[in-house]
């Protein structure tokens, strides 16, 4: 069976906004309206840039480009197809655009959900540091796209051929690799050292640490993208598919946060599935007069787990809570005690609490409470 571009762009591009919607749905479910963040803003718009830049390499197979072509094999096009392949090279040029956009859009979610996360803790300088580093990678990527054919139309001319530089572009999958692999590293380098001065057990920490350096899956992607179309860089699927394959990675890993109460939950469902079948059939189940927990005998319950996080050892400090359970049917709780687990709830520890007995440094309790409604 031939390979089929196009059947690959727009699966990939279907299986993205699949993503996308769930992760909406999550945040939506967990906190209504009012629990979506500019992190979600950005997310939104990275769904837009993506169907443009997906619409955009499409077209530029579809009316031909002159990418691939050399001094000969441009003078021998037909006058007559020559408007044709002009517009498929401009497309080509503004799916260049699309994807830059799209790639630090991307980037942009994170951060600001880093930048939440790490609210009154030293990490959200980091954070703050991080957008204005992706800021400038952003730009450079983008200046260099622009200005590395001057005069810009050279870019999606013909006749005369304008030459490798303007219609292969080695040097955008060197340079823009390059700033975009450098920016996820100092990205990932956000939420680590939080995670590691943490007292949770070492198979939670392993854990959050495998989310939070999911990064690393999209760096191998972008790597393997620039290689195999340097490779083959006279074949433009190649370049395109990989293009796609990266975004699709890159988007997952940017959801997986915010989706993770919904994995929770479906989780912590099959759990109580499970425990309720071992309860029926125990001997000394409810059959034996023993009461039972369930929707049936004292209607919704629902368990939450809260990950408290203390910074600092004086009275008065900032206390961060983050739920790592999502909780059921939150619009009949408007007063929740947990949040998502990207989302940090700040109080301050009472005047008379013993937080002056507390060590310096981040400190992480776990409470679980039993709410019946």
């Amino acid at each position: 069976m031939a390979y089929d571009l196009t059947t690959e762009l727009f699966t990939e591009l279907g299986i993205g906004i699949v993503v996308f919607s769930l992760r909406f749905i999550t945040r939506w479910r967990v906190g209504g309206w009012q629990s979506f963040g500019i992190d979600d803003i950005f997310a939104a718009i990275a769904v837009i840039f993506w169907i443009l830049e997906a619409t955009f390499l499409f077209t530029c197979g579809y009316f031909g480009n002159n990418i691939g072509l050399n001094s000969e094999t441009a003078m021998a096009i037909p006058d007559a197809d020559v408007p044709r392949i002009v517009k498929g090279s401009k497309h080509a040029y503004v799916a260049w655009v699309f994807y830059i956009l799209l790639i630090w859009t991307l980037k942009m979610v994170l951060l600001f959900l880093y930048n939440r996360l790490t609210m009154g803790l030293w990490q959200q300088k980091l954070a703050k540091i991080m957008m204005g580093v992706s800021a400038a990678t952003f730009l450079a990527s983008l200046f260099w796209h622009i200005f590395s054919c001057f005069p810009t139309y050279r870019a999606w001319q013909v006749k005369p051929f304008p030459g490798d530089d303007c219609t292969l572009r080695r040097g955008n999958y060197i340079i823009i690799t390059t700033l975009d692999i450098l920016t996820d590293i100092g990205i990932m380098a956000i939420p680590l050292p939080m995670l590691l001065q943490s007292s949770l057990s070492v198979k939670r920490k392993i854990s959050l640490g495998v989310l939070f350096s999911s990064g690393i899956f999209v760096m191998i992607c972008a790597t393997l993208r620039a290689y195999y179309s340097l490779r083959d860089i006279q074949t433009l699927s190649v370049a395109l598919g990989w293009a796609s394959r990266e975004v699709l990675v890159a988007s997952i890993v940017v959801c997986a946060p915010a989706l993770k109460p919904l994995v929770s939950s479906a989780k912590k469902k099959l759990s109580s599935a499970h425990h309720s079948q071992s309860w029926n059939s125990a001997p000394f189940g409810p059959r034996s007069g023993h009461s039972k927990l369930s929707d049936h005998n004292h209607g919704d319950e629902t368990e939450s787990h809260i990950a408290t996080i203390t910074s600092g050892g004086q009275k008065g400090v900032p206390t961060y809570k983050m739920s790592v359970m999502h909780r059921s049917r939150p619009e009949r709780d408007p007063h929740p005690s947990s949040e998502s687990q990207e989302a940090i709830n700040y109080s301050t520890t009472p005047g008379g609490s013993n937080s002056s007995m507390e060590e310096p440094g981040i400190q992480v309790t776990t409470e679980y409470t039993v709410e019946r409604n």
